[in-house]
């Protein structure tokens, strides 16, 4: 499962792994959770090119984890534990307005190294791209068109690292991160 595990490490800046699993046709499902807390599942075919990610729902949906109690302290911050249906285990601090203020995953040993941003900044020389005429649509997953939206982020000025140039969702955080 070595390509799975280099696949891993090209996760967003930001994104923390929840599950990485082989599907019946030996293509690796990736569940990851980005710091706005959506749960994103992304296919990668047997060589790691990218088939389908689409934004499944977030953190703040999934149900309380047996045995862990909910707490608020007195600036109204509640910190509640959910799993996902991965079975991963997700500490949250929410605060008085709902947002997410902190996400956590258990520390399961070096399963994941932090993700470096240089990942994304490592392409080889491009060669001309588009010729920026017309206005079609972004070559770009359904999941990079939600988070440019939620980011506020210009898809025309982005280059895809995806197969055939599709724009992902970890191409647009790092053009919302300045990268």
């Amino acid at each position: 499962m070595d390509e799975a595990a280099g696949a891993a490490q090209d996760l967003a800046p930001g994104t923390q792994l929840l599950s990485e699993t082989v599907n019946d046709a030996g293509q690796t499902v990736q569940r990851t959770v980005d710091e706005s807390g959506n749960i994103i599942e992304t296919t990668l075919d047997e060589s790691g090119e990218l088939v389908d990610e689409d934004i499944t729902g977030t953190v703040t949906d999934l149900p309380a984890a047996e045995g862990y109690e909910e707490s608020s302290n007195e600036e109204g911050q509640t910190t509640r534990t959910v799993k996902d249906e991965s079975g991963a285990l997700i500490s949250l601090q929410i605060g008085p307005d709902g947002s997410i203020l902190d996400l956590k995953l258990p520390d399961l040993g070096d399963t994941v190294e932090e993700v470096t941003e240089t990942a994304s900044e490592t392409t080889e020389g491009v060669t001309g791209g588009g010729d920026g005429s017309g206005e079609e649509e972004p070559n770009a997953t359904h999941a990079a068109k939600q988070k440019a939206e939620q980011l506020g982020v210009d898809l025309s000025g982005i280059e895809g690292s995806g197969a055939e140039g599709r724009i992902t969702v970890k191409d647009v955080v790092s053009a919302a991160n300045g990268g």
